[in-house]
């Protein structure tokens, strides 16, 4: 039979005034601490709906090498990288011969170049020519929907870490969460979706690229 929230909160009350974590709580006495001091019980909070807008913002994302500039294969001479030249110049045909045969002389028949080729087994595994760096692209827009007045006094409120456990988290995977207390105020934190998934014991589905906004 399933317990009522009133009996749940009674239990979490009670594991809050044990020394140690007892082996039937479901959350860390860290996160409960957090949630008592803000005058909330567990059952009050709710997960904060989000309105998902499409924008166009700068991500972190893959970019054509300044080195070989999306080459295959490069020439290197006395250390030094040669820039290979334009697709439309007419020395780009010899060029890419001459790297070629440099490269496989070298034994790095997946590529030669020394920015974008050390980690790359294969041509076509990972994109050879590419670096990590900041593109522009669309992605969904998350502007969650607090109630009017909410208070962000969570104890470990701001930065990248989750409200509740303190934990480092990523900014896109972030997940408000608010709750209104007995005494009729409003809480609101972002809580990482691991503890978002303990919390509410749901499974969390969103895009790749999708960002939560404060």
């Amino acid at each position: 039979m399933a317990k009522t929230s009133a009996q749940l909160d009674a239990e979490i009350k009670e594991a809050l005034r044990q020394p140690t974590k007892p082996a039937n709580a479901s959350h860390s006495a860290k996160a409960l601490t957090t949630i008592e001091n803000m005058g909330t019980l567990p059952s009050q909070w709710r997960l904060t709906p989000i309105d998902w807008i499409e924008e166009e913002r700068e991500i972190p994302g893959m970019v054509t090498c300044p080195t070989c500039h999306g080459s295959k294969y490069v020439r290197i001479e006395d250390g030094r990288v040669i820039p290979p030249p334009s697709l439309n110049s007419k020395d780009s045909f010899d060029y890419g011969n001459a790297a070629r045969k440099d490269a496989h002389r070298a034994g790095k028949k997946y590529g030669n170049c020394p920015t974008c080729a050390k980690s790359k087994s294969g041509w076509g595994l990972i994109p050879q020519g590419k670096i990590k760096g900041i593109v522009r692209a669309k992605v969904m827009i998350g502007y969650p929907k607090f109630p009017p007045s909410t208070k962000f006094d969570s104890r470990f409120f701001g930065g990248l870490h989750c409200n509740l456990c303190n934990k480092l988290i990523m900014k896109s995977h972030r997940v408000p969460v608010h709750a209104t207390g007995d005494d009729g105020v409003t809480h609101g934190m972002f809580i990482g979706e691991d503890c978002a998934k303990k919390f509410f014991d749901i499974k969390l589905r969103r895009e790749k690229d999708s960002i939560v906004e404060s």
